[in-house]
């Protein structure tokens, strides 16, 4: 495939790359980790609050549910 023609949905080989060498590193690619965090950060920004406290098993929960992952595979990248 041709420079700046590839499917919006395919990863270009150095971030193929990447993700391959942070999951044999962590277990996890890339990716998937920063998924997790960005929903982490709207949890906070979507929170009415200033300041968000939450129990660690509900803030797995709620990122679990908006990326439809397991919440062990959730609890598992926080800990990282």
């Amino acid at each position: 495939m041709a420079r700046g023609t590839r499917e919006p949905s395919e990863k270009p080989d150095w971030a193929v790359r990447l993700d391959e060498a942070a999951i044999a590193e962590f277990g996890y690619s890339l990716t998937g980790i920063g998924k997790v965090m960005m929903q982490a950060v709207r949890i906070g920004q979507d929170s009415e609050s200033e300041f968000l406290s939450l129990d660690l098993e509900d803030f797995h929960s709620q990122i679990a549910t908006n990326l439809d992952y397991p919440t062990k595979e959730i609890a598992a990248i926080v800990e990282l």
